[in-house]
C-alpha cells in the first residue's frame, strides 16, 4: 500500500504555438481541464494500473471548480480520498505548454495549502509506502518524519532545500526544474553527489529528455537514458507519473531495476498527452514499451 500525501488542484492547460513578448498575444492551439496536483497524478496512476493507494490530500473548497475537481477525483476513481474541508476558492493550476513539451505554470491557492492540510487523516501502517511533496510546507516535512517513526517507507518528492531533515533510508525523486541545472550531466552529477553527503538516501534526478541519475552513498551516482519514445507533446506530471511507476513497483516487491524501467516508460508515455496526465496509460501498455526496448532495458541492467 502506498500513502500519497499533498497537492490536489484543478489543471487548466493550456498549447501555445509560443509563450508571448510581455504585452503580447498569442492564440492558444487546444486547452484541457484535469486533475492535477503531485499526490493526485501520482494516486491517479497507481490507481490506474491496480496499485494500491490511498490519497490523502489538501481541501478541494468550494464553488464551482471544487465541484469540477471532485468529479475528476471520482472520473480517476480516487472518490475514496480523504480530504478536509474547507470553504475557500479551489485551488487551480493554469499551464502553458510550448511545442517543445516545455510548461510555465501559474498557480492560485498553493501558498494556503500549509495551513489547511492535515496529515493526521493519513492511515499510517508499518511497511506501507509514504509519499509527500513540498506544497504543504511544514506539515508535509513533518508527516514523512512522521510516517517513518511508525515503520512506513518514506519516499520524498521535491524536498530541496538546503536544511532538509529527510528520514535516513529515504527514496528522494527531484528534477533539474529545481536543482542541478538542464541538458548538464556533470554538473548534476556534483550536485547530486554532494545531496548525498548530507543526506542518507536513495536520490533519483532527473533531466527531462536527457535521462535522470540514481545515487546513494554506496555506488555513488549512475547515469540512465531517457525511455525512447516519439511524439512529446507535453512533460508535466512526468515526475509525478514516474514516482508512481517506482512505488507501484516497490510495493509489489519487484527489483529495482524494473522498477525504474517501468517507471521511466510510463513518465514517456504520458508526455504523449496534453496536461498532467494526459498520456497516462493502462499497465499493459507501459509494460509493452518495456519489453519492445530491449536495448534500452539491457542498459538499466547494466547500470544498476
Amino acid at each position: 500500500m502506498t500513502v500519497a500525501y499533498g497537492t490536489v488542484c484543478l489543471d487548466r492547460t493550456f498549447s501555445l504555438p509560443r509563450l508571448p513578448e510581455p504585452g503580447g498575444y498569442v492564440e492558444m492551439l487546444s486547452e484541457r481541464v484535469s486533475l492535477g496536483g503531485e499526490a493526485a497524478n501520482t494516486a491517479a496512476a497507481i490507481r490506474r494500473w491496480g496499485g494500491q493507494v490511498v490519497l490523502v490530500g489538501n481541501p478541494l473548497g468550494a464553488g464551482d471548480e471544487a465541484e469540477l475537481l471532485s468529479l475528476l477525483l471520482q472520473a480517476n476513481e480516487l472518490q475514496d480520498a480523504i480530504l478536509p474541508q474547507g470553504d475557500h476558492l479551489a485551488p487551480v493550476c493554469h499551464i502553458m505548454v510550448t511545442p517543445d513539451g516545455e510548461r510555465t505554470m501559474f498557480g492560485r491557492g498553493f501558498a494556503e495549502m500549509e495551513t489547511r492540510g492535515d496529515p493526521s487523516l493519513a492511515p499510517m501502517n508499518a511497511g506501507d509506502w509514504f509519499t509527500a511533496d513540498p506544497n504543504h510546507g511544514a506539515l508535509a516535512r513533518n508527516a514523512l518524519i512522521t510516517a517513518h517513526e511508525a515503520g512506513m517507507r518514506p519516499y520524498a518528492l521535491d524536498f530541496v532545500r538546503d536544511d532538509e531533515q529527510l528520514p535516513p533510508g529515504s527514496l528522494w525523486q527531484s528534477s533539474t526544474s529545481w536543482v542541478g541545472k538542464r541538458g548538464d550531466l556533470g554538473a548534476n552529477t556534483r550536485w547530486l553527489e554532494a545531496w548525498l553527503k548530507n543526506h542518507d538516501c536513495t536520490a533519483l534526478l532527473s533531466d527531462g529528455r536527457d535521462g535522470f541519475l540514481l545515487g546513494d552513498r554506496i555506488k555513488g551516482v549512475r547515469t540512465f537514458p531517457a525511455w525512447p519514445i516519439d511524439g512529446v507533446v507535453d512533460s508535466t506530471g512526468a515526475g509525478d507519473v514516474f514516482r508512481a511507476g517506482m512505488l507501484m513497483g516497490l510495493d509489489l516487491g519487484w527489483p529495482l531495476v524494473e522498477c525504474l524501467k517501468f517507471a521511466a516508460s510510463a513518465a514517456a508515455l504520458n508526455c504523449q498527452g496534453l496536461g498532467a496526465l494526459g498520456g497516462l496509460t493502462d499497465r499493459a501498455t507501459v509494460e509493452d514499451l518495456v519489453s519492445s526496448q530491449p536495448e534500452t532495458a539491457a542498459l538499466y541492467e547494466g547500470t544498476v
